[in-house]
């Protein structure tokens, strides 16, 4: 099967998975977000990829915003929000960190995952559904689109943010200073 054909399946499947996508749910995130000091990201695997994506665009909007894990991170505290991906929702590095979190340090969190019926879900203040399908076809071709659905919603939900706060800037990180 020719590679264009493949991406426009997964792009196809992709626009399937996100139509679904809770606008007011979105925009409850978005208010969470702007009304928290810091935002922290979790994920595993391929999901950690994705809330890495989504750190960096914070980040780039002027956002205080760490991947839990990374050793520069500083500790969680109560007027923060943690955001966390899980395609299943019963990630145990995931789940566990939210149920410590919630024990110790009651900060907001919320969950983008594929099934809302998951420990990850009952345990965060606000859930966020992306559809997850794998698809098969005669070519044995294989593909879970949780993850690439995960970050069309992220980059969605920044350009969300962006309009919603009229940031419109990008931090160089002193890139510019380095020519």
């Amino acid at each position: 099967m020719p590679i264009q054909i493949m991406i426009k399946d997964i792009l196809d499947n992709i626009k399937k998975l996100t139509n679904e996508v809770s606008e007011d749910k979105v925009n409850e995130l978005i208010e969470i977000i702007l009304n928290s000091n810091s935002i922290f990201t979790i994920g595993d695997n391929y999901s950690q990829v994705v809330s890495t994506v989504l750190t960096a665009e914070l980040m780039r909007l002027g956002i205080n915003s760490y991947v839990i894990g990374n050793v520069s991170a500083p500790a969680v505290e109560e007027n923060d929000c943690i955001i966390s991906f899980s395609n299943s929702g019963e990630s145990k590095y995931v789940v566990n960190t939210i149920k410590i979190a919630n024990q110790k340090i009651k900060p907001k969190t919320a969950s983008i995952t594929s099934n809302l019926n998951s420990s990850l879900s009952k345990n965060t203040d606000l859930s966020i559904l992306i559809k997850n399908t794998v698809r098969h076809n005669e070519e044995h071709y294989n593909s879970d689109l949780f993850e690439p659905a995960s970050a069309a919603f992220v980059y969605a939900l920044i350009d969300k943010l962006d309009q919603r706060t009229n940031y419109n800037q990008t931090v160089t990180f002193g890139y510019d200073y380095c020519i």
